[in-house]
């Protein structure tokens, strides 16, 4: 299969989206896959959500078929620790297991592949990946 992941920011992708699962992964780890957060606290001003990554993907199968999305990666009431290479609890958002299915294959890539010796931030954008999910 074919993936392709892109940081979008768009407020109408994620209306109507919800939790669908989590990951676990360091701020670090965060940026280097899908760059700087899409918001960050200074735009919910809420102090529920300090950082949250609204991505869309793309995927082909073997016979050509394609489906897309988007999920949300974002912390929930500060569970992000301090420490940006410390892991924590990221929550998952989107409109069904798809989204987390998503998701979670694009973390899947990141730790199964090269991707993550990219020197670039968001080294999982705009590119598509060729992965055996």
């Amino acid at each position: 299969m074919k993936f392709k992941y892109e940081n979008v920011n768009a407020q109408d992708a994620v209306v109507g989206t919800s939790l669908q699962g989590y990951v676990t992964a360091s701020y670090h780890q965060l940026v280097e896959m899908f760059g700087e957060p899409t918001y960050t606290a200074e735009d919910f001003g809420d102090d529920k959500v300090t950082c949250e990554w609204v991505i869309n993907y793309s995927q082909v199968d073997e016979h050509g078929d394609e489906d897309y999305g988007t999920f949300t990666l974002y912390d929930w009431k500060g569970s992000k620790p301090y420490d940006p290479a410390k892991e924590f609890t990221v929550n998952v958002g989107g409109n069904g297991f798809n989204d987390k299915w998503a998701a979670q294959t694009a973390f899947e890539i990141f730790d199964k592949t090269d991707t993550k010796y990219c020197s670039d931030k968001g080294s999982m954008l705009d590119n598509w990946i060729e992965f055996a999910a």
